[in-house]
This record gives C-alpha cells, sequence and structure tokens, in this order.
C-alpha cells in the first residue's frame, strides 16, 4: 500500500522509555513488532471493508485494536484528525504545530515521515502519564 493508495496515515502509539529520534524500523520488541503489525493490519481492514466500517472496529474498546494505552489513530496528510477513539474530541481537529513536552512538533514529525519513507516510527514526550511514546504509521 502506497502513498497513492491512501490520503492518509493510520497511526498507534506503543508507551516507553526512548530517546527522540526518527527511525525505520520498530524498537528491539515483542510490543513494537506487535504495533507495527496491528497498524499493517488495520491498513489492509481500510482497503478491503472502507474507511467508515474499518474505523467502527477500531472504536472498540479491549479490542485488537484498542487494549490497554495502545489504540489506533489516523491523520488525513494535512493533520486533521479523522481517528482517535481514546479522545474522540481530538476528531475534526488540526494538531500541526502541536509540540509535545519537550517542544517537538511530533504530529508534523511523523508525518514528514511518513510522507518521505511511507511508514516509520517516530518518538516524543508527554508531561502526564506515560514519558513517552512511539508511533508507527503507514500512508
Amino acid at each position: 500500500m502506497g502513498v497513492n493508495t491512501m490520503r492518509w496515515a493510520i497511526v498507534a502509539t506503543l508507551a516507553m522509555a526512548a530517546p527522540a529520534w526518527a527511525q525505520d524500523a520498530p524498537p528491539p520488541s515483542e510490543e513494537a513488532t506487535r504495533i507495527e503489525s496491528l497498524v499493517d493490519k488495520a491498513a489492509a481492514l481500510v482497503e478491503s471493508q472502507g474507511r467508515a466500517a474499518a474505523f467502527a472496529k477500531f472504536r472498540t474498546r479491549n479490542s485488537d485494536w484498542w487494549s490497554g494505552n495502545t489504540h489506533l489513530f489516523a491523520y488525513e496528510q494535512n493533520l486533521n484528525v479523522v481517528l482517535n477513539p481514546a479522545f474522540p474530541q481530538r476528531e475534526g481537529t488540526n494538531v500541526h504545530g502541536q509540540t509535545d513536552a519537550n517542544g517537538k512538533p511530533r504530529h508534523d514529525d511523523f508525518m514528514q515521515v511518513v510522507r518521505t519513507k511511507g511508514s516509520g516510527w517516530t518518538t516524543s514526550f508527554r508531561s502526564h502519564a506515560r514519558p513517552s511514546h512511539r508511533e508507527s504509521g503507514r500512508s
């Protein structure tokens, strides 16, 4: 699935302590591998069932798609949030320019990785419950 077939990015978060950088591969852990697989499966589901049907499944708490601190969310290329079941009030908002606890423009950095590489991982830091999270996405 390439940039030409989908006009938005599906993302999942992985809570973990990590240095801040972008990378092509997930961090070396079983959980990171699971997250990357989840994002790939989510993109395939959207392609096969359509956005509305797939997003309805992604909104199901305690499912493969949203479990514990892991949930899917999706951006359009302009960084409009089109899916965020954990924080539905963010849907319909634009997150361009929003920064993490260290001042890093995390959404913009992630979308830059998606635009230039098609997929990848970024790290950002939060000031609340989770000290950091990684994002994996596909466009």
